[in-house]
């Protein structure tokens, strides 16, 4: 008797079935299932346990040595802009009110030739700079306007003593004269030589200063640039101071011929003013006479 035959013994089933093995294997080892169809085996993910680590010492790499998205250059230290072409690293912040007025209208030059482009651009780069020191101007001004202000406010409280009235015309005449220029020479490098590398002006229409070499501008050459661009406007207050404190100040008259020079020295340094201010150069060099003599240029962000 054959021991399987036993009831003590159950033949047992070999039969596969498909409901507890519902793949199939053919004889390459490819699984299939019921339906024909190869078997997909569920996608399981992988845990890298140094991956905290690793994204921590990307993000010290990326903080210590960032990396300009406009020039390539590589910061080590931290800086708003970069240091060779003044970009801002961050993207979105150099946009200005008008770069997207810009942006809007750019359509207009599509199929323009090479040349045509430059022109665009040279005028826009002009409407910008022009806007930007009427700013810088407007800026100033109020900046002298709250100075005298304030002096001859104080000059008033002393106005019942004759010594400090004659002291404070004194302050008035000659250290009045010296405290504007230390104002508008030091307001442009305060601003340019910083690391925003820009007047308020500027720096509201998306312009910034660098040297030639595209490095961050040094005070001495920004005081310089300023000095020499304010040269037509203390030419004129000169010429006017000497008729003032010779004749107008004495209730002398002028007659035709101080008049003739007043008028033609004013006009002469007007004319002075606008031909120092004349843009020259290509796109990445373009200058002014006072650019040109401190070693700077002005671009755009």
């Amino acid at each position: 008797m054959n021991k399987y035959s036993s009831p003590h013994y159950p033949v047992p089933d070999v039969t596969p079935s498909l409901t507890m093995n519902p793949s199939s294997q053919n004889s390459s080892g490819q699984n299939f299932e019921p339906n024909g169809q190869p078997h997909k085996a569920k996608q399981t993910g992988s845990f890298d346990p140094d991956l905290a680590a690793k994204i921590e010492a990307l993000e010290k790499r990326q903080a210590m040595q960032r990396t300009c998205p406009s020039c390539g250059a590589v910061a080590r230290q931290a800086r708003l802009t970069c240091e060779m072409c003044g970009n801002y690293f961050e993207r979105g912040v150099e946009e200005t009110v008008w770069d997207r007025v810009e942006n809007r209208q750019s359509g207009k030059n599509v199929g323009l030739s090479d040349e045509e482009a430059q022109v665009v651009a040279l005028k826009s780069y002009m409407v910008k700079r022009i806007a930007a020191k009427i700013i810088d101007i407007v800026i100033v001004g109020s900046l002298i306007t709250m100075e005298m202000l304030t002096f001859f406010s104080l000059a008033r409280s002393f106005g019942g003593v004759p010594q400090l009235a004659a002291i404070m015309l004194g302050l008035f005449t000659y250290a009045m004269p010296i405290l504007i220029l230390i104002t508008v020479l030091g307001y442009q490098a305060a601003f340019e030589s910083s690391p925003v590398q820009a007047s308020l002006g500027k720096l509201l229409l998306g312009l910034f200063v660098v040297d030639v070499e595209g490095k961050q501008a040094r005070f001495e050459p920004v005081v310089f640039k300023t000095f020499l661009s304010s040269l037509p406007v203390l030419g004129f207050i000169s010429v006017y101071a000497y008729f003032f404190f010779s004749r107008m100040r004495y209730g002398i008259h002028l007659d035709a011929v101080s008049t003739s020079v007043l008028v033609v020295s004013g006009l002469a340094c007007f004319v002075t003013f606008l031909a120092m201010h004349i843009i020259i150069g290509p796109e990445k060099r373009r200058q002014t006479i006072s650019d040109m003599l401190s070693g700077m240029t002005v671009r755009e962000r």
